[in-house]
């Protein structure tokens, strides 16, 4: 009776290990975390240094391409298109809708989390990309900034999965009623 027992056991820790690991592969193989890509990328495009936008593009690669595949849309050709032309409006609407992209995939992986601490880590990642928005989102709309914040802050205190979602819900629909126009919103 105890052999049936051993090799039941012995055969789901085989099952649990075959299974594939929940990490990002496209995240676990960049230089830096996206979020100090993306404020770099950020700080260069205000620079004009639209080189280093696109050697830092490059690096970032990985994610954006991920992103690409997981949301749709190309907010990569949208840069690439105002690195050409010199187009500093262009290139950092692109970059704010790819760290907008980034931030829903971080928050989409908290709510998949397979404990309570990783979650709310992935809270915190998707609320440093958050960071590189909030100026523009206060310019267009300072109550859905504060929102914004309080949802992240609800979300990283009060970690269970409801109420993550419920924050995640919130911040989507206030970051996208901030940048649904391009023009200041008090």
């Amino acid at each position: 009776m105890e052999r049936p027992l051993i090799v039941a056991a012995a055969a789901a820790a085989a099952l649990c290990a075959a299974r594939p690991a929940r990490g990002q592969p496209y995240r676990d193989n960049l230089l830096l975390p996206a979020a100090q890509l993306y404020q770099r990328m950020l700080t260069y495009a205000g620079d004009k240094d639209y080189e280093k936008v696109s050697r830092s593009l490059q690096v970032a690669r990985p994610v954006v391409e991920a992103l690409k595949v997981k949301f749709g849309g190309d907010p990569e050709g949208e840069i690439r298109e105002g690195l050409e032309r010199k187009d500093l409006e262009r290139v950092r609407r692109g970059l704010q809708r790819l760290v907008v992209l980034d931030m829903r995939d971080l928050m989409g992986l908290a709510l998949t989390a397979d404990t309570a601490e990783k979650a709310s880590t992935k809270f915190r990642n998707a609320y440093q990309d958050y960071v590189l928005l909030t100026v523009s989102v206060q310019e267009r709309d300072f109550t859905a900034d504060q929102k914004i914040k309080n949802a992240f802050r609800r979300a990283v205190l009060n970690s269970t999965h409801d109420q993550m979602q419920q924050a995640r819900d919130e911040i989507e629909r206030e970051v996208t009623r901030a940048f649904a126009d391009q023009g200041p919103r008090r």
